[in-house]
């Protein structure tokens, strides 16, 4: 039976995002003072990242051309694995796909952490992926929500998770958000069973 689609950002609600651990290492290694101007600096090229205009090597090496290679890779991969699957809430979109939903990924992220979840979370081979890096729009611009609309043709009204409140703002017109946090709970589980008591009272279904 198909049902609705569901669509679901992907930092901060179905993968952790450990920014503290890449900001001490910046700091550790001497690439920036302090946490404060190491998040700083990440607000500055996240756009551009978002967008695919570059990626995490090269934003650093534009930022200081002199930085040996060696940290540029050790930066790199610091980068790759701040980026951590929440296993309960990749079974919850086993569970959704199984049960005849149609399920979407909207995510502002760079070529650099698409890879990695792609590479991670297998079940995202299943869903439609609409990733900023490759669109070329991010969230929460109206024209990140009108390609994913015309590209899937997916009715207004469905529900969006989103853990950023202008992101939510933005959806309105194509989705029924819910902003959502996967940090605000005291475990994975938690948050996997709030989402799943959310879309069973929404849909009047009990999910197998």
């Amino acid at each position: 039976m198909s049902r609705p689609g569901i669509a679901f950002d992907i930092g901060n609600v179905i993968c952790h995002v450990h920014m503290n651990t890449f900001y001490d290492f910046l700091v550790k290694e001497g690439v920036v003072q302090d946490k404060e101007h190491a998040e700083e600096f990440i607000c500055g090229i996240q756009h551009p990242q978002d967008l695919g205009l570059y990626n995490i090597r090269q934003g650093f090496y534009r930022f200081n051309p002199s930085l040996p290679k060696k940290t540029l890779q050790d930066l790199h991969d610091v980068w790759l694995d701040i980026v951590v699957p929440a296993q309960p809430m990749l079974n919850l979109l086993e569970t959704l796909l199984d049960n005849g939903f149609h399920v979407a990924l909207l995510s502002n992220i760079g070529y650099d952490h698409a890879g990695v979840v792609r590479q991670k979370c297998k079940v995202f081979q299943r869903c439609n992926q609409h990733f900023s890096c490759e669109v070329g729009a991010r969230k929460p611009t109206k024209l990140f929500y009108q390609s994913f609309a015309l590209q899937y043709s997916w009715s207004d009204g469905v529900l969006f998770f989103d853990d950023r409140s202008e992101n939510i703002e933005g959806s309105k017109g194509y989705f029924n958000g819910i902003q959502f946090d996967l940090d605000n709970f005291g475990t994975d589980e938690k948050a996997a069973d709030f989402l799943r008591d959310t879309i069973e009272i929404r849909y009047n279904i009990d999910l197998k």
